[in-house]
């Protein structure tokens, strides 16, 4: 968990309104509190790196009934390690007998957000979320993820089906935020044991999306790079490799977001489709 915040939420344990633990806690793989496909995420951190993650759940209704601003004094302080930036996802769920842990509403992700500034972030967020329910909210809960920022060198979105023997990995530079500018991805399609290369295509990108200060924002690609690949076909075979295995056992489509840092890839977020 976010060094530092485990002994700050006494009070919202003690209420019995919020919860607030790690990937590592058996709670987390409760999808009637954290939903599909953080509780997929939590099963996957024994398998593939993940990074540093705390969750926050409630019903929607507490959310509600504290109407906070950003002036006043949440009962979770999210103050975070000192200096580390932290990226914010929030899924609205329906949590009924019938639907129990489906995902009805999810924010793209809130990158590189000053811990300062979380939960004015989160804040934001749940007003957001509250506003997609029209009715009777008795059925619905946020949960909320904070995870290490990952200041990332490219995103990949990789797609598994057929037990591994199809592997589709797309590749753009930076951020993949699914809000700012157009994303240009490079697509590799591999199929079988061996994961032979089907289908290679390399994107003319133009911009793509980096840190900045308290957030992220738009660069132009410089014109010696706009049409190199973001990955060999090696590391995209070896990506592809490691999805396989990361989600062997499981004989449905799987979705990851992935990031490479350096040489190193990180599991960002796991949907099982």
């Amino acid at each position: 968990m976010i060094t530092g915040w485990r002994e700050r939420v006494g009070q919202a344990r003690a209420n019995g309104d919020y919860l607030h633990f790690g990937l590592d806690d058996p709670r987390c793989r409760d999808t009637r509190l954290v939903g599909a496909e953080l509780a997929a995420l939590a099963g996957m951190a024994d398998r593939a790196p993940v990074p540093g993650t705390d969750v926050i759940t409630a019903p929607l209704a507490v959310w509600r009934r504290n109407p906070w601003t950003r002036s006043t004094s949440p009962p979770l302080p999210f103050t975070g390690q000192a200096g580390v930036p932290l990226s914010i996802r929030c899924r609205l769920l329906v949590s009924d007998v019938d639907r129990s842990g489906e995902s009805v509403w999810q924010n793209p992700a809130w990158n590189n957000i000053d811990p300062e500034a979380v939960w004015e972030g989160v804040v934001e967020l749940a007003g957001i979320a509250a506003r997609q329910v029209v009715g009777d909210v008795s059925g619905h809960r946020l949960a909320f993820s904070l995870q290490r920022f990952v200041p990332a060198v490219a995103s990949l979105l990789v797609w598994v089906a057929d037990s591994g023997h199809r592997v589709h990995v797309r590749a753009c530079r930076g951020l993949a935020e699914t809000h700012a500018d157009r994303l240009y991805f490079d697509r590799f399609e591999f199929r079988g044991p061996s994961l032979v290369v089907e289908h290679c295509l390399v994107e003319r990108k133009h911009t793509a999306t980096v840190p900045a200060d308290g957030g992220t924002h738009t660069v132009d690609v410089p014109p010696e790079q706009v049409s190199c690949p973001v990955l060999s076909v090696a590391a995209a075979r070896s990506l592809a490799a490691s999805s396989r295995t990361w989600t062997a056992g499981y004989d449905g489509c799987a979705e990851l977001e992935v990031v490479l840092v350096g040489q190193e890839f990180t599991l960002l977020d796991y949907r099982r489709l």
